[in-house]
């Protein structure tokens, strides 16, 4: 494990950091429990302000899902159901940062 993918299992873990979350992959499969850090945005002095909670970010392991999230696959947390929107993996390849909209929205 490499020193960023050891930072983002600590983040993860802690519970003022990170969230349980439950994540079900689109093409189906079982649940697989997992922790996600919810990812705040920067906000923007010349841009609409995005609508609370329709769309969120949050930062997931790579190593915590057997392949990459993707569009479409479903994660819950916070009593939220979401669907992955986007992903983006970080430059060392250590976390994805998904982009999620509310599941139903």
């Amino acid at each position: 494990m490499s020193a960023f993918a050891a930072a983002m299992a600590t983040l993860a873990a802690d519970p003022n950091v990170g969230v349980d979350a439950t994540w079900i992959s689109a093409s189906g499969g079982p649940s697989l429990a997992v922790r996600v850090v919810p990812v705040m945005e920067e906000a923007d002095a010349f841009a609409a302000a995005p609508m609370i909670g329709e769309r969120v970010r949050a930062r997931i392991a790579a190593d915590a899902l057997p392949g990459r999230p993707q569009r479409n696959d479903l994660i819950a947390f916070n009593d939220v159901g979401y669907k992955v929107e986007s992903v983006q993996t970080d430059i060392r390849g250590a976390s994805f940062v998904m982009t999620l909209v509310k599941d139903g929205a």
